[in-house]
């Protein structure tokens, strides 16, 4: 079988070639990413699988692709497939569901640590000429703030497991886990409103949909309690990011940790590059070493299942193509 990769970020994709040849698999590389829905269709035609990061399969482009029978995901958000449609299709979709969670999570548990203490004030302070320990302003004592996760998934579960020993509390939010996996030492919360009042850090780990996407915006950013910081290691497209900016000039937020943004790259000249309440990274909370290889190597080896058992593994949606 062929593999269509349709995009990805890494400098070339020997490590993919070098799996599928292992299990009599080949690849066929895009010369550019596809963004748009005529250049996947074009460029998928006739191929059975493929491997995808952003590429856009809406329903028209799973419609127009009849012979596609698996769609390989090498991470964890399933943001970019309509899902519904993939099932209503019998396209298999699978993903890599654990491979960096352990980097994501400290990612933001790192960020709720850095911007507590207001490290990324204090650098540009020194490299200033100040050498001030009130450079960044009051400062809480951690013991005493309550760390907020909306989203308690394996990753939110991590995040709060991480940042337990150095805040006061830990706080939660997320009506999909029951009672029985409710992890020990975090407090339920049993309404978004809750934990925005509550947070003095507010965490984002949730996958990106419909209920999702700006579900961070000016009417639920006037609920934070006022001074919070906000950290974003999710999807960009959750936060409204210019009601985000405003709460951050007003001062209603103390500081924002965006390791994702609705546009990526931000186009030159963005406010988001220039706030100074805002730190930044690009969309790196995924990466290590070893998690690159892995969620590279599974993306492969799950499509060789499907050839040899039928079924992928790590499935989303079981298809029947």
């Amino acid at each position: 079988m062929e593999i269509a990769v349709t995009d990805y970020v890494q400098p070339d994709l020997s490590l993919e070639r070098r799996i599928a040849a292992e299990h009599g698999l080949s690849l066929r590389e895009s010369e550019h990413a596809c963004t748009s829905e005529d250049e996947l269709i074009a460029f998928v035609g006739a191929t059975e699988a493929v491997i995808a990061q952003q590429a856009p399969f809406t329903r028209g482009v799973m419609e127009a692709l009849p012979k596609l029978r698996i769609i390989s995901l090498p991470q964890i958000g399933t943001d970019a497939v309509d899902l519904p449609a993939a099932n209503d299709l019998g396209i298999w979709v699978a993903n890599v569901p654990d491979a960096n969670i352990t980097e994501v999570a400290s990612h933001a548990a790192a960020m709720a640590l850095a911007l507590a203490r207001r490290l990324p004030v204090f650098d540009a302070a020194v490299r200033s000429g100040a050498w001030d320990y009130a450079a960044a302003g009051p400062l809480l004592r951690p013991a005493g703030m309550t760390v907020g996760a909306l989203g308690l998934g394996r990753i939110g579960r991590l995040f709060a497991a991480y940042v337990a020993p150095c805040f006061g509390e830990v706080v939660a939010y997320d009506p999909y886990v029951d009672e029985g996996r409710w992890p020990a030492g975090v407090t339920r919360l049993h309404s978004l409103g809750a934990l925005l009042e509550r947070a003095d850090i507010l965490s984002l780990h949730m996958p990106l949909s419909d209920a999702t996407a700006n579900l961070i915006n000016r009417t639920t950013l006037a609920q934070m309690k006022p001074g919070a910081i906000l950290i974003n290691v999710s999807r960009g497209p959750i936060v409204d990011l210019p009601a985000l900016l405003e709460a951050l000039d007003r001062g209603h937020l103390a500081y924002a940790g965006l390791d994702v943004l609705p546009t990526e790259p931000p186009r030159a000249g963005d406010p988001v590059l220039a706030h100074p309440r805002v730190w930044l990274s690009p969309h790196a909370a995924f990466y290590s070493e070893q998690s690159d290889t892995e969620l590279r190597r599974r993306s492969v080896e799950t499509i060789a299942a499907f050839v040899r058992n039928g079924q992928p593994d790590d499935i989303v949606v079981r298809g029947h193509r």
